[in-house]
């Protein structure tokens, strides 16, 4: 026995039949009483010849934009308004708000306040006139200013302001402390003191890292197998000794100072090497960090 099909001519669907129909032929026969959806009536405009789609109101766009703008749907003939400032011969906005001006003016009076505007200074040729600030013999760049001045007073609102890092006379500002001091007293961005400061402040916000998720991390970047493991199980298996200098390492030193115990892998993740208890050894921190990528 064949497989049933819809009983409407043209169409082939077997599925959810209903008193012979499919369901899209179903619904329709259930909603307008036959097969085919009916043409769809479009509303039309209710003035008189005029054949335009509906828009809003019994109206279509056009004749609703003139009864919005005009109040009316005849076509007005009077002249259009002009803008009410003396010597200006532009039409004035259709815009309530626009107080009787043309869009330049109305645009004048809501920046400014005035719809004369604000008269401006002539600009000086940008890569021809020099700066204006005194003492500079720079062309102009930007705002009457060379590049470096108006990088000044984008980055700080003054032309002559000090950028960051800045030296003028042996003499910089401080990024921590904001003191002006010799360029000697520098070590960085920082002078010594802040720098110190900064470098405490580090270690007491940071403490002992996860050693075990770091170990991880590069171990999958360089898409290499690893082994989950305790570092202090490969100390342990080492004795606390240092397999690249021999000597011990103080198991109570903090892991920033030289002698403080380190896992070292003994063919390096950066050079394919596993992340296993095979690779890894003791190595004290400044023997691992001397060896640092290399094999030996």
């Amino acid at each position: 026995m064949g497989e049933r099909t819809c009983s409407v001519d043209g169409c082939e669907r077997t599925d959810r039949l209903k008193r012979g129909m499919c369901v899209p032929h179903y619904v329709r026969f259930m909603k307008y009483g036959q097969t085919e959806s009916p043409p769809r009536a479009h509303r039309l405009c209710s003035v008189e010849s005029c054949g335009r789609k509906h828009a809003g109101r019994g109206w279509c766009r056009l004749h609703y934009e003139r009864v919005k703008n005009t109040g009316s749907l005849e076509l007005s003939t009077a002249p259009p308004k002009l803008c009410t400032i003396d010597g200006c011969g532009e039409p004035a906005t259709d815009d309530g708000a626009a107080r009787g001006w043309c869009r330049h003016h109305y645009g004048r009076w809501y920046r400014h306040g005035d719809p004369l505007g604000i008269p401006l200074p002539p600009a000086p040729v940008v890569g021809v006139e020099p700066c204006t600030v005194d003492g500079c013999l720079d062309l102009v760049f930007a705002r009457s200013w060379c590049i470096r001045h108006y990088t000044r007073w984008l980055r700080r609102g003054d032309p002559l302001a000090r950028l960051r890092g800045e030296v003028r006379d042996g003499r910089r500002v401080c990024a921590r402390c904001k003191k002006d001091k010799l360029i000697d007293e520098f070590g960085g961005s920082y002078c010594r003191p802040c720098n110190v400061q900064a470098q405490a402040t580090s270690r007491a916000s940071n403490p002992e890292p996860d050693w075990r998720a770091a170990a991880r991390r590069r171990a999958r970047m360089n898409a290499v197998p690893h082994e989950d493991f305790d570092r202090v199980e490969i100390f342990e298996r080492d004795a606390w000794i240092c397999q690249i200098c021999s000597t011990p390492v103080d198991r109570e030193r903090p892991w920033r100072k030289p002698n403080s115990p380190s896992l070292d892998h003994i063919v390096p993740i950066a050079r394919g090497g596993e992340h296993t208890r095979a690779n890894a050894q003791t190595a004290c921190l400044r023997c691992n960090m001397r060896k640092g990528a290399r094999v030996t």
